[in-house]
């Protein structure tokens, strides 16, 4: 290299470490304080643990004929109480509530209680309860607390299991 594309490439190498390093420092900055948690919550968070699926949602999109647009609404949470087709779900964390919602069933909904088919009279208090509404129809899953579902197949990776045939992961220490 040449005197000259030696001074080009250390300049480049300065800038690009000067906006990194004030990237950092107004990153940094910007972010909440960590002092007071413990380093095991600190990664807990970035691995997704804090942040759960949806528990009310409303999304705009385009109908499946191609014009216009429709609105798809979903609810998740806890079912709280059933009174003929309205069901009354209480949304939120473990601890905390964000709000009770009634919902009415329509009479056509594909409804699915421990990955069974079901009507809204099968779901219980207390069952874990997904309610997905759109102008093309109404679905509801709902699960109790001691349903684990079983392996569909076609999903492997860390949580799925090896593919079939493939040995499993070695024996820990």
């Amino acid at each position: 290299m040449t005197r000259t594309s030696w001074f080009k490439a250390g300049s480049l190498a300065a800038v690009c470490a000067t906006v990194g390093a004030v990237a950092g420092i107004a990153g940094g900055a910007a972010s909440p304080s960590t002092s007071g948690s413990r380093p095991a919550e600190h990664w807990r968070m970035h691995r997704g643990d804090r942040i759960g699926p949806p528990i009310h949602a409303e999304a705009v999109v385009p109908k499946r004929s191609g014009n216009g647009f429709e609105t798809v609404t979903e609810d998740n949470g806890k079912l709280k109480s059933r009174s003929g087709n309205d069901i009354t779900i209480t949304e939120g964390t473990q601890t905390e509530t964000y709000k009770d919602v009634t919902i009415t069933i329509a009479s056509g909904a594909k409804v699915v209680r421990n990955g069974q088919k079901a009507t809204v009279d099968n779901l219980e208090d207390g069952d874990f309860v997904h309610v997905i509404q759109s102008p093309e129809g109404t679905r509801v899953m709902a699960a109790d607390a001691n349903f684990r579902p079983r392996f569909q197949g076609g999903r492997r990776g860390f949580r799925h299991g090896p593919p079939p045939g493939m040995p499993g992961p070695p024996p820990g220490p």
